[in-house]
């Protein structure tokens, strides 16, 4: 299956880190896959990772089945997608935990 490289993204606003520092106006970026109807797999990217480097994991042939589950792809923190230091917001990039990009994928 080829799937297209775009995503959405969802403003988180000022985020608060398991630190105690913010991020401000913090962003994650997701795809999703299937019918929201559908029973949900969250399947976050790695810290290195794009979303695009799931998608060989989703197919009707895969355990990753559009027509079976709906799929939500959350891009981590700090992997180029969501905020992160490529996208600089001040000279300082907050240290952020894994609790951190589960709370803001959920």
């Amino acid at each position: 299956m080829a799937f297209d490289d775009k995503y959405e993204t969802f403003a988180l606003g000022d985020w608060s880190l398991q630190s105690g520092e913010t991020i401000p106006n913090a962003h994650i970026a997701f795809k999703t896959f299937g019918h929201p109807s559908s029973p949900a797999i969250v399947f976050p990217t790695w810290y290195s990772a794009l979303i695009s480097h799931n998608f060989w994991l989703i197919g009707d042939d895969k355990h990753l089945n559009p027509n079976k589950y709906f799929i939500i792809i959350p891009a981590l923190f700090g992997n180029d997608q969501s905020s992160s230091p490529s996208i600089p917001i001040s000279d300082h990039f907050h240290a952020f935990s894994f609790i951190d990009n589960v709370r803001g994928a959920v």
